[in-house]
Parts: structure tokens; C-alpha cells; sequence
């Protein structure tokens, strides 16, 4: 008898150990299905510095509360040895810019996915280092995490990153994709291209979940018309991509644009290799 006492009250200590697992993983799965993130478009050019300005005010006056921000961006020259790099600090910038950088949430990114710490690119990267001053001026108390992609890195290897960023980043997170958009064309083509952009943006609230694809916006991101071997609709699809997916898991894909500009349209320059634009929108 006092065995079958024991038993059962094994038993029933592995029970209540199973129930407060599942309660527990109820309780996170929840959470996360529940999780809201903002999301933002921004160009990296020092040509429309007035108009990042106004849009970062614009972004933090909406969202007062941000605590955590994750930045995306290309590696435009293709720095450092990994495809994807984050930095644990900006003490090579001017201390009136350098912002809190999230160092825990970083090295837990750095454990679990293939994310590789190299510092030494950021001091090259503008993707990054233009955005630094408006971070600080606006989103003073916010703690930052960098992200610089290189063109053609691994689906997998983002795609492991994206899901322990979702698992990672709280609830209220701005996630800012740092894109220039078309390159190396004259102004009709640039217009075609970004209303084709903006467009695909405005659509994405609709689409089935998960459909949201890395090789649709590969191919989104070639000219509609390509008169040079170098021009492109976007610089990074592979920062389009990241902030998307994110977006796409927690139901904030509705896009409003705030700004499409170009560099054509707003100097008296005429030659097309001189063209960027530029597009400034925002996802809740």
C-alpha cells in the first residue's frame, strides 16, 4: 500500500510538472502569436536627409513607447568575412550619436544563429551609420540592433535568423529596413519601377500568410527596363526580405507611404547614373 502511495504521488508530481510545461508554453506561444511590430522604410542618402529627419519624427511620435528597435540594411561593398554581421558597438562614432546597442539580445542572436560579430564594417557601412543621429535624436532611450546583409546570403540562413529574431525581439519592436530603391536610371523608369514597388507594398495586407517569398522580391527588385547592367528597382532584397517576414508573422503589413523622391526630382542633374530614388513608408 505504501508503495502505491508513492507511486501516485510520483505520478502526480509529473503531472503538475507537465501541466506547468504545457501552461508555460501556452503562455509564450500566445504571447508571440499576439506580438505587434512596426515596420519602416527608409532611404540611406544624404541627398533627402530633411525628409528621413521628418519622417523619424514622424515615426516617433506614433510610436512614443518604442523600446526596441532592429535596423536592416545592405552591405554595400560586401565588408568583412560573413554574409550576415552585426557590431556590440559604435565607439569609433562621435559619442552625441553612438546609441544604446541591446548587447544581450545580440549575443543571444549570435549563439543561435549563424550572425557573426564584425565590428569593423559598420565604421564603412552609410546603410547603418546615417540612420545613427536620427535613432539618437529621436528614439533617445531605445537599445538598437544592427543588421548589415550581404547581396546573395543563404534563404536558410536568414530565415533561422528571422525566426529566433521573432522569438527574441518584444512586442513593440520598430523594425527599419534601410533601402535605397531605384538606381542608375533616368526618371520614367525610376517612376515605373517605385509605383510597382509601392503597389506590391500596398497588396501585401491582403496576400494568403506565408507567401511573402524571397525569389518574388529578387525579381521585384530588378528595372523594369534595364538600360544599365548595374541599375536596380532596390539595393537590398535580402533587408526586404528579413523585415517582411517578421512583419508577415505578426499581421502588420499595412503599408502607408509617407515620400517617394529621386535625385532627379529634386536637383536640376539630368544624367540617369546619377539617379536614386528614394521611398519613405511605414507597416502597422
Amino acid at each position: 500500500m505504501e508503495k502505491i502511495k508513492k507511486s501516485r504521488g510520483i505520478i502526480a508530481i509529473i503531472v503538475s510538472a507537465l501541466l506547468v510545461g504545457a501552461l508555460a508554453l501556452f503562455n509564450q506561444t500566445s504571447t508571440q502569436q499576439n506580438k505587434n511590430f512596426h515596420g519602416a522604410i527608409l532611404p540611406h542618402h544624404l541627398l533627402v536627409q530633411n525628409y528621413i529627419d521628418q519622417f523619424y519624427e514622424k515615426l516617433a511620435k506614433e510610436n512614443p513607447e518604442t523600446e526596441n528597435i532592429l535596423i536592416v540594411s545592405p552591405n554595400h561593398i560586401g565588408y568583412g568575412l560573413n554574409y550576415m554581421q552585426t557590431t556590440n558597438n559604435f565607439d569609433t562614432f562621435p559619442l552625441a550619436i553612438q546609441p544604446i546597442l541591446d548587447t544581450t539580445k545580440i549575443q543571444q542572436l549570435l549563439d543561435k544563429t549563424t550572425l557573426h560579430l564584425e565590428s569593423k564594417s559598420f565604421e564603412k557601412e552609410h546603410g547603418i551609420f546615417l540612420h545613427l543621429k536620427y535613432l539618437k535624436k529621436y528614439f533617445p532611450d531605445a537599445k538598437l540592433i544592427p543588421i548589415i546583409l550581404k547581396i546573395g546570403t543563404p534563404q536558410d540562413r536568414m530565415d533561422r535568423l528571422i525566426e529566433t529574431l521573432f522569438d527574441t525581439l518584444p512586442a513593440g519592436t520598430l523594425i527599419i529596413a534601410s533601402i535605397d530603391f531605384t538606381h542608375y536610371e533616368n526618371e520614367e523608369i525610376a517612376v515605373k519601377n517605385d509605383e510597382r514597388t509601392i503597389n506590391w507594398l500596398k497588396e501585401l495586407k491582403t496576400i494568403p500568410p506565408k507567401t511573402i517569398r524571397l525569389d518574388k522580391i529578387k525579381k521585384l527588385s530588378a528595372s523594369t527596363k534595364q538600360t544599365n547592367p548595374d541599375s536596380v528597382a532596390f539595393d537590398s532584397p535580402e533587408s526586404m526580405y528579413v523585415m517582411l517576414k517578421l512583419l508577415e508573422k505578426t499581421k502588420n503589413l499595412d503599408f502607408t507611404l509617407f515620400q517617394r523622391t529621386s535625385t532627379l526630382s529634386l536637383t536640376k542633374l539630368k544624367n540617369p547614373l546619377e539617379n536614386t530614388s528614394h521611398i519613405f513608408g511605414e507597416f502597422n
